[in-house]
């Protein structure tokens, strides 16, 4: 009977602090703490503009300083500084039938740049007419990413102070890269890198605080 008691308990105290969107704040600002291990910051403004209706603006913020050791072939996709800056919009829905548990859609499109300096890459210069030989030299990679995500995900608060956000879903980047003619750093061995194109999943994330109801 005390273990039936104290079960009864805890489950009505964990209904009374965990609340779901039925009372909806006007603004969440919520950080996006997984892009520190991108070298980036992500701080989202999410505005309620009808009731279950939400814009999401996410903007970045990149930078990055190392002291590399001579890469001796030239060839890795590490970089020396990194800058860069972005911005996401979306839009999430709550999805009606679930709206108690905090489920909701969302899609959105945005834009990255990056500048990306590397040291002592190998690029190959023509020294005669259909002759090449490598040199290496120091230069800077660009990079403007497009991109667009499809999510599905679950926020909710705890005594409608601090709110946490839980979301997966499915994306795609293509990037336009200016570098060095015959040259061969693309920063695209994976979907994290800054200059990835094809397709990724998506998950991640977030937790913020709200202004207003």
């Amino acid at each position: 009977m005390k273990r039936i008691l104290i079960s009864i308990f805890v489950i009505i105290f964990t209904n009374s602090i965990i609340n779901s969107q039925n009372n909806e704040p006007k603004i969440l600002v919520m950080g996006v703490p997984q892009y520190l291990f991108m070298n980036g910051i992500r701080i989202d403004v999410d505005y309620c503009y009808k009731n279950k209706s939400w814009i999401v603006f996410s903007p970045q913020y990149y930078n990055y300083n190392s002291s590399l050791g001579n890469d001796a072939f030239g060839l890795s996709d590490e970089y020396e500084t990194l800058s860069g800056a972005g911005l996401y919009i979306s839009l999430k829905r709550m999805m009606s039938k679930y709206s108690s548990k905090g489920l909701y859609i969302a899609g959105g499109a945005g834009y990255n740049y990056f500048d990306v300096f590397t040291k002592n890459k190998r690029v190959w210069e023509e020294f005669e007419p259909g002759r090449y030989a490598p040199v290496y030299k120091d230069y800077t990679v660009s990079i403007n990413k497009i991109g667009i995500n499809a999510l599905l995900g679950t926020q909710f608060s705890i005594f409608n102070v601090v709110y946490f956000d839980l979301y997966i879903g499915f994306g795609m980047r293509y990037a336009f890269r200016k570098i060095p003619e015959n040259s061969f750093t693309f920063f695209n061995t994976s979907n994290s890198d800054y200059g990835y194109r094809g397709t990724l999943f998506v998950s991640g994330f977030r937790v913020g605080l709200p202004i207003g109801y």
